[in-house]
């Protein structure tokens, strides 16, 4: 497992993750809370992730040990500095 994946793993494994069924049922952090699992989930995203749309909508999701993980930031492209970190089970259905 390379370093970034490794970190990304650990900021995973110490978020408090909230459930919400809005849209779709997932779990997120919000990247004020957790600056750290931002900083490790983004770049991982980035670079091993790919492009699927939900809603119409393209994000970057990234696949990680039964789960799909996104970052939801803002439809403008000027970050926000509150992204929400997102997740849900791999196989879920995208609406």
């Amino acid at each position: 497992m390379g370093e970034a994946i490794a970190k990304a793993d650990e900021a995973i494994s110490r978020a408090s993750w909230t459930k919400t069924d809005y849209i779709a049922d997932h779990e997120y952090v919000m990247q004020e809370k957790m600056p750290d699992l931002y900083t490790a989930l983004e770049p991982v995203i980035s670079e091993h992730g790919y492009d699927a749309k939900f809603k119409g909508w393209m994000y970057r999701y990234w696949n990680h040990e039964g789960y799909r993980y996104w970052i939801v930031d803002t439809i403008t492209g000027v970050p926000s500095g509150n992204a929400a970190i997102n997740r849900t089970h791999e196989n879920a259905e995208r609406l």
